[in-house]
């Protein structure tokens, strides 16, 4: 089923002998680039497809910072692979943090929903939750119960 997605910008950057465009795009997630250039192509009159495809940047992440096989290789015999390694919770930076501390951090943890203060957070919202020690522990989602705050574990990183 179709859905709304935002082009917000298309560059060309190249046609090769009036067949081939190489383009740069920026669109919002759930964009299916294959579609892009079908629609392209059909809107032109002449067909459209995608021959590859290179991804610069998905959320934060950017292809500035990818490693390639041999940079992993070389780093795990030179004893540096940590260098290489980023903490978990990168990947969820985007959502917001939780701190969790005490029995409800050892129940949460242990996959019991626990009533909590949630200060601005909304039912259906998913946090990163941190242990009292400050370590990065699970992703969690707000749910209310009987008028309830309650916070449930989705994914544990322990």
């Amino acid at each position: 089923e179709p859905r709304d997605v935002e082009i917000h910008c298309i560059n060309i950057i190249s046609i090769q002998e009036n067949t081939r465009v190489l383009f740069d795009v920026e669109c919002s997630k759930g964009t299916y680039i294959r579609t892009l250039c079908n629609d392209i192509g059909e809107r032109l009159g002449c067909g459209g497809h995608m021959s590859f495809l290179l991804r610069l940047k998905a959320g934060h992440f950017e292809i500035s910072s990818a490693v390639t096989v041999e940079d992993i290789i070389r780093h795990k015999e030179e004893g540096r692979l940590h260098q290489l390694i980023m903490p978990v919770d990168e990947a969820f930076r985007s959502i917001k943090r939780f701190d969790i501390s005490g029995v409800h951090e050892k129940r949460l943890l242990n996959g019991v929903p626990v009533s909590v203060d949630t200060g601005s957070f909304k039912p259906g919202e998913i946090v990163r939750v941190y242990k009292s020690d400050g370590h990065f522990a699970a992703l969690g989602k707000f749910f209310l119960d009987n008028n309830i705050f309650n916070l449930k574990l989705i994914k544990s990183f322990q």
